[in-house]
């Protein structure tokens, strides 16, 4: 599942408002395998901390900062070939690093495309779905 998560980031890259990933490694310790991620750190902390810090009630400025920043994100995200949908954006995967908001953990975040046509993704259509798919993409 990580691994996944590493080949998604890869495939972002450097953008402002997306985390940075400097480097990963998988650790096999005696049969136990751990994903070691080197990432950016943010010490503004989470936009969940910033709307506590203002008792839930930011002001239309700064709400404005922050859609201008996570959208500038999710653009970059969706011009990628294919497109990475992020599936997963809430407010505490979105950080605060130098007065830039960033996102992060891209655990959710896939390639695949929806099948307008049926309204999912390929990899949870049934049986009949599938076969019908691949026959059109054929």
């Amino acid at each position: 599942m990580l691994e996944g998560e590493i080949k998604i980031w890869k495939k972002i890259g450097d953008h402002p408002n997306i985390v940075k990933m400097y480097d990963s490694a998988l650790l096999d310790d005696d049969g136990s395998k751990y994903l070691l991620v080197l990432m950016e750190l943010c010490t503004g902390g989470h936009l969940i901390d910033l709307i506590k810090k203002y008792n839930g009630e930011l002001s239309e400025k700064q709400i404005i900062f922050v859609l201008r920043d996570v959208s500038a994100g999710i653009k970059h995200m969706h011009s990628l070939k294919p497109p990475v949908a992020h599936r997963d954006l809430k407010v505490e995967n979105i950080l605060l690093e130098s007065k830039k908001f960033k996102i992060c953990d891209f655990g959710s975040a896939t390639t695949e495309t929806l099948d307008y046509k049926y309204n999912t993704a390929f990899y949870y259509m049934n049986i009949a779905q599938r076969q019908k798919q691949s026959k059109q993409n054929k």
